[in-house]
């Protein structure tokens, strides 16, 4: 039972997850994502997004190749193309990007 109960209980499941929809953990948010709960996130994200990544988005054939192209990182999880703009929220399915985390340049 073990390993499968556990399982189980990490179907959408939001661990690793905030309240602006990023996520530390890629499996994470497209589980969240898929949380029915989610469904209006998913109409903003749809209505909201860029021109870049409308086409992406819109071959989705199902909610859950939905949240799996959302929850991918892309150029908007990015800063100067080489750095997370937030290490722990780097998979987001909201409609609004990780927000910018400022760290100490060394």
């Amino acid at each position: 039972a073990g390993a499968g109960a556990a399982g189980a209980a990490a179907v959408n499941s939001c661990e690793t997850c905030r309240d602006d929809h990023c996520c530390s953990v890629y499996e994470y948010c497209v589980t969240c994502c898929m949380r029915p709960e989610q469904a209006s996130v998913l109409k903003q994200l749809l209505g909201r997004t860029s021109k870049a990544f409308q086409p992406l988005l819109s071959r989705a054939k199902d909610r859950y190749e939905l949240c799996t192209a959302a929850c991918r990182t892309n150029s908007l999880s990015v800063q100067h193309e080489n750095k997370f703009r937030d290490p722990n929220g780097r998979h987001c399915f909201g409609a609004e990007p990780a927000a910018l985390v400022l760290t100490d340049v060394k």
